[in-house]
């Protein structure tokens, strides 16, 4: 590292880990090869190179089917859904914190909780689902999915069912009736809510299922479709996104804690976008971080999950498995979302028989 110096983790430099695997070629922007280290430590790997390359949805499907790729990670549940039936390979589904949400920005009608709400009440997420992902998403209420469960699991589960009042799969008529009289009350806002969003199909169907939500509730949406590197940026970049009312978007967090996700409705937070306050809600995130009891913290994170819910600082849409496509002669790579943080193809190998 001392050696590479600033040029430390680009391509043409060698790795400073101590994995079963070492780099031996990165050529950017389209692959990186990987061979199982000789002075490993533990157990030695069971594949001896591993080739990993870039492709687009359509190039990554096609390279499947024809056996140019052995497997993937799929990051959208759209690659499972089209190589359902194809031959030769195996599709395995696990858990995982990863969500589809809507994140309001500063900017707008959906500044106001009311008109948040009425829009989360009139969302038709079982529609999305089918539509958008092929049935392979789940309608959710929460913006973690279920893999951040990692103690208190029925009491999650538990609270998870009543956020459903909140964010439901499918609008009843008492629903869309509750979500009319919020925007009565805040108001009727007459400007369009701009609905920014790429072109890829999951995200396209999300905008036009909300801009048919707002409809419903006497509200007008219009759709901004920028190129996905573009809206990329949206994340980062306040300018960016200066010209959005809301994000279809997509998150997952790194901890088997749903207290790894609340923290970003606290008042200073940089993805607090729509500049949500409330002290209680502070001081009970703070509170639950510094709890180690798994009860009395899990109390903690269902009632900070209560309060963001309530006032819509983000509006669930659906929560997303982790997906793994692998070659029927492969096997050992886990399915759950633990592959973005363990050493994985140290495990990978061919079936026996």
């Amino acid at each position: 590292m001392e050696k590479a110096g600033k040029d430390f983790g680009t391509p043409g430099q060698s790795d400073a880990c101590s994995g079963p695997y070492e780099l031996t070629s990165w050529k950017s922007g389209d692959s990186i090869t990987i061979r199982a280290y000789d002075g490993y430590w533990g157990k030695n790997p069971l594949t001896q190179e591993v080739d990993f390359r870039w492709a687009s949805d359509s190039a990554l499907v096609n390279a499947l089917k024809t056996g140019a790729a052995d497997g993937t990670f799929a990051e959208s549940p759209n690659t499972a859904a089209a190589l359902r039936d194809a031959k030769g390979l195996s599709q395995y589904y696990g858990p995982s914190t990863a969500t589809l949400d809507l994140i309001p920005t500063e900017h707008g009608g959906l500044k106001d909780a009311k008109i948040r709400r009425a829009l989360s009440l009139a969302l038709d997420r079982a529609g999305i689902a089918k539509s958008g992902y092929g049935g392979f998403v789940e309608p959710w209420a929460s913006p973690v999915g279920s893999g951040s469960w990692g103690y208190a699991k029925a009491e999650f589960a538990a609270a998870q069912k009543k956020l459903a009042a909140t964010a439901p799969a499918s609008p009843s008529a008492d629903d869309i009736a509750e979500a009319k009289q919020l925007v009565k009350e805040a108001g009727a806002p007459t400007e369009p809510i701009v609905i920014g969003t790429d072109a890829t199909q999951g995200r396209t169907v999300i905008a036009n299922a909300v801009r048919a939500a707002l409809q419903r509730i006497g509200l007008k949406g219009t759709i901004k479709t920028v190129p996905t590197t573009q809206f990329e940026e949206f994340y980062s970049d306040p300018q960016a996104r200066a010209g959005i009312d809301v994000l279809t978007a997509d998150w997952y967090i790194s901890k088997s804690d749903p207290m790894g996700f609340y923290d970003n409705g606290l008042s200073d937070s940089s993805n607090n976008w729509v500049g949500f306050k409330d002290a209680t809600y502070d001081k009970k995130v703070n509170q639950a971080l510094g709890t180690l009891d798994d009860a009395e913290r899990a109390g903690l994170a269902i009632d900070v999950q209560q309060r963001f819910a309530e006032s819509a600082v983000w509006i669930p849409v659906a929560q997303v498995p982790s997906v793994l496509i692998l070659s029927d002669k492969l096997t050992g790579a886990p399915a759950s979302q633990a592959y973005l943080y363990y050493p994985w193809a140290a495990d990978l190998g061919a079936k026996k028989g």
